[in-house]
């Protein structure tokens, strides 16, 4: 059987070229996914706790690219990609005959890798409907290639039209969710940055939560004055009857109870750079800004 592609092709990447275009896409697209789970859930809980939203972009944010910064090299390496080997996607003008083109050079590639081709009935019509098929689809070619190589390296026997069909569906979701992941995540990424700004600038003006009055009798140690209890306990400035006989006015700052600082501690933190634990290593001031 001898397929002759249309002469209106493009060239085609090296293999090792699209696998690793494949593997950047992939990336990208789980810290897309990432990155935007994150910044729905502060969305959701953002208005009643400010201080939880932040953490959940600052971390989100300082982990980008296995905490190296934004992945902005692998992200131009892969436009570039896609404006090499796929511009004419985005032409109107002969686009059809051109992806017409492409996928029959594509089928020609498929078919001629099997050496069981002889054993279909009627080749000529397989053929053309395989291609008609994929062409109804409306695949990027990205999806075409991927589905054709998973083919080539899995099976043993030329696919049916059904089989050679759902491997495309497969690839085409997924290659949806790649391109999008491509062109949206710096977008993403700055809208990110914006809304972890103002979360901080939200929970640094946060007031601080009243201190909880110290129950009468409490047991608590000073750490110049030694145990005592607690006489009255309504403010930071708390009385207490010290194991000496003396009665003294002391911040609670300055005691202890059980072994744990009474000291008031805000609900939100205060410095909101330090607070989130993130992690890796790497400070706010190394992250790159695409």
């Amino acid at each position: 059987m001898k397929i002759v592609p249309s002469k209106n092709t493009t060239p085609q990447p090296s293999f090792k070229a699209f696998d690793e275009f494949a593997s950047d896409a992939e990336y990208l697209t789980e810290e897309y996914k990432r990155l935007k789970a994150a910044s729905d859930r502060a969305k959701e809980t953002g208005s009643n706790n400010p201080a939880a939203a932040f953490k959940l972009i600052d971390e989100a944010i300082r982990s980008m690219g296995f905490c190296s910064g934004f992945p902005e090299k692998t992200l131009q390496e892969a436009k570039d990609f896609i404006e090499t080997y796929y511009e004419w996607e985005e032409e109107t003008e002969h686009y059809e005959a051109q992806l017409r083109g492409e996928i029959s050079k594509a089928v020609a590639l498929l078919l001629g890798s099997f050496p069981n081709t002889n054993n279909i009935p009627d080749p000529k019509v397989y053929t053309r409907l395989l291609i008609e098929e994929i062409l109804a689809a409306e695949p990027a070619m990205a999806a075409v290639e991927s589905a054709c190589r998973r083919i080539r390296r899995t099976a043993k026997f030329a696919p049916s039209i059904s089989e050679a069909l759902s491997i495309l569906s497969e690839e085409k979701k997924r290659w949806d969710s790649r391109f999008w992941a491509i062109w949206e995540l710096k977008d993403l990424y700055a809208s990110a940055r914006k809304r972890r700004d103002e979360l901080a600038t939200a929970v640094s003006q946060a007031p601080r939560t009243p201190p909880a009055a110290i129950p009468v009798g409490t047991r608590v140690r000073h750490v110049k004055f030694g145990w005592g209890r607690v006489v009255n306990g309504q403010d930071q400035k708390i009385e207490v009857l010290f194991d000496n006989g003396q009665s003294r006015m002391v911040l609670a700052s300055f005691l202890e109870r059980d072994g744990t600082a009474l000291e008031h501690k805000p609900q939100v933190p205060l410095d909101v750079e330090t607070s989130a634990p993130v992690p890796c290593s790497v400070s706010p001031s190394e992250e790159t800004d695409p």
